[in-house]
C-alpha cells in the first residue's frame, strides 16, 4: 500500500569521501520457493483489456482489477521466445524471477514501486502484479503538468535510489522511463534488479536490440563482460543522466542520434552538452559533473545527490519567495 507521508530531507554528509557509492552487487538471487500466484484475484474490466496497453523490448503491460479491493493493477508479462530447446533457459529465468520477487516484496519505501504478487496467466513465466499508475512515466507526467516541481520529484527519486543502495541493491537501469508517478503524486522507481537477470539469460529475448539505454550507461559498463557489472556507482551515473533528462526534457547526449556512436562517445569520456536553455542552473550543472567523474569509486553516493537536490530546491523556493 502506498503511504502518502512527507519526505524528510536527509542530513548533509560530513565528508563526501566517506559517503562514496558502494560497489556491492545486487542481492537478488535465485528463488528456492515460488511466490504464491494471485490469479484468482485478478478481474478483466473490459473487452479491450484483453490486449496489452504498453510494451517494450522484453515485456508487455495489461490492466486488471483486484477482486477483493477494486484496486486497478498493471500486469508486467515477459515476451519470451518459444523456440524449441530453450526450455531450460526459460526455467532458469523463472527461478531468477522468483528470487527477484521475494527480495522485491521485502522492500518498503515510498518511492519504490511495490510488488503486489505474481500471476501465471500472462506468458511462459510468472508476471509481476503492480499498482496501476495512470499518469505514466515522470516525463509524461511533467509534459502534462509543466508546473510540477521537478527538483522535488528528483529528490524523492534519489532518496529511493539511496534506500536501495542502503539495502545492498543495485537497480541497474535508472532512467525516466523506469520512474512512474503514483496517483498521490509520488515518483516510484520500477524494474528494480530486473536488468541484471535479463542480461544473464541470453537467447530468450530475441526482440532485444541495441537501444537508447546506452545513453544512461557509465563508461565502465561498456568495458565489462560481466552480467552483474552494474554497481551503485553506475546507478549514480545513471541517476545524474536521469536528472539531466527530466530537467531538460531531452534524452542524455541530445542531439546525437545514433546509438552506436553515442556508446563510443561515452567510452571515450565524452560528457553530455549542457542544454542551451535555462533548464539547468549553474549549481545543478556543477553537481551533475561531479556525478559523471570517470572513476566509479570517486562518485558521490545517492544520499549526497538527494541532499544536493533538496538544497537546490529549497534555495529556488527561497529566491521565488523573495521575488
Amino acid at each position: 500500500m502506498l503511504v502518502d507521508t512527507d519526505i524528510m530531507p536527509p542530513q548533509e554528509p560530513d565528508n563526501v569521501a566517506q559517503h562514496m557509492a558502494p560497489t556491492t552487487p545486487s542481492p537478488f538471487g535465485l528463488g528456492r520457493t515460488r511466490p504464491q500466484p494471485i490469479d484468482d484475484e485478478l478481474v478483466r474490466l473490459e473487452e479491450a483489456d484483453e490486449h496489452y496497453f504498453a510494451y517494450g523490448d522484453v515485456a508487455q503491460l495489461w490492466k486488471r482489477e483486484m477482486k477483493s479491493t477494486g484496486r486497478l493493477v498493471a500486469i508486467k508479462g515477459f515476451r519470451m521466445t518459444t523456440t524449441q530447446g530453450v526450455g531450460n533457459i526459460n526455467h532458469r529465468f523463472e527461478v531468477a524471477l522468483h528470487g527477484l520477487v521475494q527480495s522485491w516484496q521485502k522492500l518498503d519505501h515510498q518511492n519504490i514501486m511495490p510488488c503486489l504478487g505474481v500471476t501465471l496467466d500472462f506468458g511462459l513465466v510468472a508476471s509481476f502484479v503492480m499498482p496501476m499508475c495512470p499518469d505514466g512515466s515522470i516525463n509524461q507526467y511533467i509534459e502534462e503538468n509543466p508546473n510540477a516541481n521537478k527538483l522535488d520529484l528528483l529528490s524523492q527519486v534519489a532518496g529511493g535510489v539511496a534506500y536501495l543502495h542502503s539495502r545492498g541493491i543495485v537497480h541497474g537501469k535508472i532512467c525516466g522511463r523506469n520512474i512512474v508517478i503514483a496517483p498521490n503524486g509520488r515518483p516510484l522507481i520500477t524494474d528494480t534488479g530486473l536488468t541484471q537477470i535479463i542480461q544473464a539469460q541470453e537467447g530468450i529475448f530475441p526482440w532485444r536490440l541495441p537501444s537508447e539505454s546506452v545513453r544512461w550507461m557509465s563508461p565502465e559498463l561498456f568495458a565489462s563482460e560481466l552480467d552483474d557489472a552494474c554497481t551503485a556507482s553506475s546507478d549514480v551515473w545513471a541517476l545524474a543522466m536521469t536528472i539531466l533528462e527530466v530537467m531538460s526534457g531531452r534524452m542524455p547526449y541530445y542531439p546525437r542520434r545514433q546509438v552506436h556512436a553515442t556508446g563510443i562517445a561515452i567510452m571515450e569520456g565524452v560528457l553530455p552538452d549542457r542544454p542551451d536553455n535555462d533548464t539547468i542552473s549553474d549549481d545543478l550543472w556543477i553537481a551533475l559533473n561531479m556525478l559523471w567523474v570517470g572513476d566509479p569509486e570517486s562518485r558521490p553516493c545517492a544520499l549526497f545527490v538527494q541532499w544536493h537536490l533538496d538544497a537546490l530546491r529549497h534555495d529556488t523556493l527561497y529566491h521565488l519567495y523573495k521575488l
